[in-house]
């Protein structure tokens, strides 16, 4: 698990790894990504931050977890993107409800609170990446 500032070159080497595990696993085709975050500004941006589909992955939003939740259990979802702090749903708990899937999970959030890296080295999480999103 790595932890940075969220920045374009990390978040695309980041889809980078999640292609080649996923290519180890024999995985063809578009993979599904899926970005949660309580702020639609935020989740839209990320979404439309750069070509996802070039490097492979079709991406859907949501800015409620509950929401993302049922969408992920009743599609096929590669890769869950999470903020931490959400109203409805924190982002830990959205992963712990995800524990049975192979769902590789990111999380994105602005703290760095030793107790959600503990929480995230626990549930498995790929990654742990840190607001802002900075173009640069």
């Amino acid at each position: 698990m790595f932890f940075w500032n969220l920045s374009v070159p990390e978040l695309r080497e980041d889809a980078r790894k999640i292609r080649e595990y996923m290519k180890d696993c024999g995985r063809k085709g578009m993979y599904q990504l899926v970005i949660v975050d309580d702020e639609d500004k935020i989740v839209e941006g990320i979404a439309n931050l750069f070509p996802w589909e070039q490097l492979g992955f079709q991406v859907t939003w949501f800015s409620r977890p509950l929401k993302a939740l049922e969408y992920v259990r009743q599609h096929k979802v590669d890769v869950l993107m999470s903020d931490i702090e959400m109203p409805e749903m924190n982002g830990l708990e959205l992963c712990r409800q995800l524990q049975d899937t192979d769902i590789k999970i990111v999380f994105i959030s602005s703290h760095q609170n030793y107790e959600y890296f503990r929480y995230a080295i626990q549930y498995r999480v790929e990654d742990y990446l840190l607001k802002p999103i900075k173009k640069w």
